[in-house]
C-alpha cells in the first residue's frame, strides 16, 4: 500500500482536505495535475510525502484510463492490471521484458 493522502497537519480542516482531494480526483490532464501542485503549495506550502504520492496516484489513474485499464491493484510482491488484451507480439515483449509476467485470459 502506499501512503497516500492529505495530512490533518498540512490542510487544516476536513472541507478543506476533501476540497484538495476532489481537485486532484478531478485531474484529466498532466496540466491539471500540475496545476493542482502549484495550488496547493501555493496555499499550504512544500506538499509532504503522502500528498506527493496522491498525486502520482492520480497520474497512474489517469494513465490507465488513457489506455483502457480499469483496474491496478496490488497483490504482494506484483501488480495486476485489468482489463488488458495484448496482441501476441506484446505478450512476448512483456515476457521478454518482465520474465515473472503473468498473462491470463
Amino acid at each position: 500500500p502506499v501512503d497516500a493522502h492529505v495530512p490533518h497537519d498540512y490542510a487544516p480542516g476536513e472541507r478543506l482536505r476533501l476540497q484538495a482531494y476532489r481537485s486532484i480526483a478531478s485531474a484529466n490532464s498532466e496540466e491539471d495535475i500540475k496545476a493542482v501542485r502549484e495550488e496547493l503549495v501555493d496555499r499550504y506550502g512544500k506538499l509532504p510525502e503522502p500528498v506527493e504520492n496522491l498525486l502520482l496516484v492520480a497520474g497512474l489513474r489517469m494513465l490507465a484510463r488513457a489506455c483502457a485499464v480499469g483496474e491496478v491493484v496490488l497483490q504482494g510482491n506484483n501488480i495486476r492490471f485489468a482489463p488488458v488484451e495484448l496482441r501476441e507480439s506484446q505478450e512476448l515483449r512483456l515476457k521478454r521484458l518482465y520474465p515473472g509476467s503473468v498473462i491470463k485470459a
